[in-house]
């Protein structure tokens, strides 16, 4: 394909490419690209890590698009040799932009599904004047009557649709000329940090929410369960917007942690927040010294 009108960058990390975990993955999300009704669009998989781990998923991409022919002719899977580290999200992000020729870009998850006409509508926000925007969401797979309910409710008309903030999985796109100048940086909240930057780039006029909403897994929730898991997040976002706490401090410290179960689970949350907010106290302290 020559200069397709869409470019769908996709930023790939299995730490452990067990390949029948690698097939189900690909296979669900080469199905939804296959179906949708718009067919301008080339797809950009980034991946990175160890050069041991190549094989297993490009044979595997290889399979599967003899299973979606149609895909055959859109599919570029890159993978970048970067030893036991791999690209951030938001490095794999910026690969995905200097390597694809689309004249829009939109940055999707791997573990979320656009509605059917979802590239349709993405394109058809660029023709008419869009630099850029992203999707309301919906997750799937949670439990009747879950929290998740009420979270999506926030998160889409008090977040989103009021005040224009945005996270990777509501698969924001951009033009390429807006997307060329972002800097793509941070190992964590790299979306925030986009979300933001589109924010103050872009008038509120050219600026689109496609109300057809994206699917997101609600398998992360199950960790620790809901409330616990969304208590998480609240953390992590208070701590970054109103203490300037470190993106990869809140990664490692909050995110990317164990925590026990049960009620330790919030005395453990509470006195990590509590040592967090502290530390950005003192060190704002000493920078005012």
């Amino acid at each position: 394909m020559i200069h397709p009108q869409l470019s769908v960058v996709v930023p790939l990390f299995f730490p452990r490419p067990h390949e029948a975990r690698v097939r189900t993955t690909l296979r669900t999300f080469f199905a939804q690209l296959a179906a949708q009704s718009y067919p301008d669009f080339e797809l950009f998989l980034s991946d990175s890590g160890p050069e041991e781990h190549h094989d297993v998923v490009r044979h595997t991409v290889d399979d599967l698009l003899r299973e979606f022919p149609s895909l055959s002719t859109k599919v570029r899977y890159h993978y970048e040799i970067t030893g036991a580290q791999p690209l951030s999200r938001a490095e794999a992000m910026n690969l995905g932009v200097q390597r694809t020729q689309g004249e829009g870009l939109l940055f999707l998850h791997i573990d979320c599904k656009l509605p059917f006409d979802g590239l349709y509508r993405v394109n058809e926000a660029f023709s008419r004047g869009a630099l850029g925007g992203g999707f309301l969401k919906v997750y799937v797979g949670k439990k009747w009557l879950s929290p998740l309910l009420l979270t999506e409710q926030y998160l889409n008309w008090m977040r989103t649709m009021l005040d224009r903030q945005l996270v990777g999985t509501n698969a924001m796109f951009l033009t390429r000329a807006l997307a060329s100048n972002h800097p793509y940086v941070g190992g964590f909240l790299e979306d925030v940090e986009m979300s933001d930057w589109m924010k103050r780039m872009i008038p509120p006029s050219q600026w689109k929410l496609i109300l057809s909403p994206v699917e997101v897994s609600a398998k992360k929730y199950d960790k620790y369960g809901a409330w616990p898991s969304i208590a998480i997040n609240a953390s992590v976002m208070g701590l970054y917007r109103l203490f300037d706490v470190d993106p990869l401090l809140l990664k490692s410290q909050l995110y990317h942690r164990s925590f026990p179960g049960g009620w330790a689970f919030w005395k453990t949350l509470t006195s990590t927040v509590v040592k967090l907010i502290d530390q950005s106290l003192r060190q704002r302290e000493h920078k005012d010294d």
